[in-house]
């Protein structure tokens, strides 16, 4: 049965490359799942436009999935149950570790093996110890009875990360997703951009060709908004992108309205690296040299004007309690200012397919 029927944007355009085949999607567009912003609405729409959509977990509890594995397959209820959904979950390590105090790693465990059975990707990143991860899903992947096994996704900020867990022979996943400095929300704080950490990791890739491990596929991640920059991802050898900023100018977006029209409204000038507002929000759990992307506003001004950090505090609760955009932090990458409407992200994936489209074959033409 195809996923696409129930879609209000048929998926007439297709761009096949190994990330495709590895997601059974019709598109090498992936929505990043952005902690608290990405949710199920969203996620979806990705995947019926022909793209693949992530939740981002983020800072829920584990227990939060048990029902939104029911609300899953409500949305895509034309599957049958046999049928690994065309979603995928990422998860902050460090949060894991969290839980794993509190639930301990039995319950985390059973949490994950409940996803594995239902959905076609898991996510993982921003861990001390990601490949004490891979094998866990591992183990439970070669455990499930489904014939179709969940895939993994890693994404590394820099090339010692990438380095390690190609050489470590115990740990398999599917994706390497490679963040260049670039991307909004958190990242390497000493981060490269994105054209020069792909092809140093394509190439380390490519010296460990005659390893007996498999290979994952690569893509790109970090500051790409549009169709051209998935066609310029591609000539570099990424098999695909992956997009936060610009589906937060969505409709399906957790943002709020004014966060969004302060993407809108905003340049490549205005985003900037900071851990100011993890301070502020007590998320400091992130690994050591990881600061976020993100638009200055007023609390960065009060901050730079030295306004005590605990008055600081206080005005930022209340903002958020408000709903005050012009204190809360709006994470945004650096192709902010290439953002510049809302649209619903079925249309967002279809745009940015055209466009690559005919990026290529414009390129195609100067062979004569």
């Amino acid at each position: 049965m195809d996923l696409f029927l129930s879609s209000s944007v048929k998926p007439l355009l297709k761009l096949t490359t190994p990330l495709t085949n590895c997601l059974q999607s019709h598109l090498p567009i992936i929505s990043a799942p952005m902690a608290g912003i990405s949710g199920l609405e969203l996620a979806t729409e990705v995947s019926l436009a022909g793209g693949f959509g992530f939740v981002g977990l983020g800072y829920e509890t584990l227990e939060h999935l048990d029902q939104e594995i029911i609300d899953i397959r409500k949305k895509f209820s034309h599957l049958s149950f046999d049928q690994l959904l065309p979603i995928g979950y990422g998860f902050l390590v460090w949060r894991l570790e969290e839980e794993e105090e509190n639930l301990g790693i039995e319950k985390i465990e059973e949490y994950f093996f409940k996803l594995i059975s239902q959905i076609r990707c898991i996510w993982l990143s921003f861990g001390n110890n990601l490949a004490r991860w891979i094998r866990l899903l591992n183990r439970l992947n070669a455990s499930s009875s489904k014939s179709e096994k969940c895939k993994i996704a890693i994404q590394v900020t820099n090339v010692r990360e990438a380095e390690e867990l190609l050489n470590d022979h115990q740990s398999f996943f599917d994706i390497l997703v490679v963040q260049g400095s670039e991307a909004g929300g958190h990242g390497l704080s000493t981060g490269t951009p994105i054209n020069a950490i792909l092809p140093e990791i394509l190439g380390l890739l490519r010296s460990l060709n005659n390893s007996s491990k498999s290979q994952p596929i690569i893509v790109a991640a970090g500051g790409l908004v549009n169709g051209n920059h998935l066609a310029a991802m591609l000539a570099l050898g990424a098999t695909g992108i992956v997009c936060g900023t610009r589906f937060l100018a969505t409709p399906e977006a957790k943002y709020s309205n004014q966060q969004k029209a302060n993407i809108i409204a905003s340049k490549s000038q205005d985003s900037f690296r900071t851990d100011l507002f993890d301070i502020l929000r007590g998320t400091t759990g992130w690994p050591s040299g990881i600061d976020g992307r993100a638009l200055r506003n007023q609390t960065v001004v009060d901050y730079e004007n030295g306004v005590d950090i605990d008055v600081l505090k206080a005005k930022y609760t209340e903002a958020v309690k408000k709903g005050d955009a012009s204190r809360v932090v709006t994470w945004c990458g650096a192709s902010g200012g290439s953002v510049t409407n809302i649209k619903p992200a079925q249309h967002i994936v279809q745009e940015m397919a055209e466009e690559a489209i005919m990026a290529i074959k414009n390129l195609a033409t100067l062979l004569g």
